[in-house]
């Protein structure tokens, strides 16, 4: 895995594929982690490389509050359901 700064070669692969890959998918092709895509992303979007909004549903984007608690999205999503279903009366 790679460690350090990232070379210009992987943030132009970055930004290609940017919506079209996942995080995941983008990660393995560059031998990085999930979660440095993830913060290079966000200081592209920050700098107005990248559009602040994706242009695909990632179901396994990378939340590193949820990851750090070992949650995945989806198991938060159908959680929040049912307790949206509860409140109905």
């Amino acid at each position: 895995m790679k460690n350090g700064p990232w070379i210009e070669e992987e943030t132009k692969f970055l930004i290609e594929n940017y919506g079209e890959m996942t995080y995941r998918e983008i990660a393995q092709k560059l031998d990085r982690t999930k979660e440095s895509v993830y913060y290079k992303v966000q200081k592209l979007r920050i700098k107005h490389v990248l559009p602040q909004t994706k242009r695909y549903s990632d179901q396994e984007e990378y939340d590193p509050y949820l990851d750090n608690m070992g949650i995945s999205k989806i198991i938060v999503e159908e959680l929040r359901k049912v307790r949206e279903v509860k409140k109905q009366p």
